[in-house]
C-alpha cells in the first residue's frame, strides 16, 4: 500500500501534510486490512450524510471524499454569536499495488464509519505450487 501524496520535508509541512491534503482539504483517517481475498478499508466520516460522500476507483486508486456546506438557517430568530461548524471537505486517496475487482466491491456506512470491501482479482491472489 502506498498513499498518493508527496513526502513532507520540514516541520511545518509535516504538520500540514498529516492533517491536510495539498488542496487544503482534511485527510480522512483510515485503517486498511487485507486477507488473501480482499482489502477492507475503514474510514471515519462522522456527521456526514450518505449523499455528501463520494467514492470512486480509477487505475487501482481509491478516492473517498466528503463535503459539507455551511448550513445557513433562514427565518432563524437567533443571532449566531460563534460558529466553528463551517463548510468541510475531506479527501483520501489510496493506491493498491495489486489489481482489485471493483465489480464485486461493497460499501457500508454506519455510525460515521465507512467500510469499503474491495476483492482482489483472481490473478492477484496468492497461489501455492506443489512439487
Amino acid at each position: 500500500m502506498s498513499l498518493v501524496q508527496n513526502t513532507p520535508t520540514d516541520i511545518v509541512s509535516m504538520f500540514t501534510h498529516r492533517f491536510f491534503d495539498f488542496n487544503r482539504s482534511f485527510l480522512v483517517p483510515f485503517d486498511l486490512k487485507e486477507n488473501d481475498d480482499e482489502y477492507i478499508i475503514e474510514l471515519d466520516l462522522p456527521g456526514f450524510d450518505k449523499n455528501e460522500i463520494s467514492i470512486s476507483v480509477e487505475n487501482n486508486v481509491l478516492l473517498v471524499s466528503a463535503e459539507r456546506e455551511t448550513q445557513e438557517e433562514e427565518d432563524n430568530p437567533y443571532q449566531v454569536l460563534h460558529r466553528e461548524r463551517l463548510a468541510q471537505k475531506y479527501e483520501r486517496k489510496i493506491k493498491f499495488r495489486r489489481p482489485i475487482d471493483t465489480t464485486k466491491a461493497s460499501v457500508e456506512y454506519n455510525d460515521g464509519v465507512l467500510v469499503i470491501k474491495l476483492p482482489k482479482t483472481e490473478a492477484s491472489k496468492p497461489t501455492k505450487l506443489t512439487l
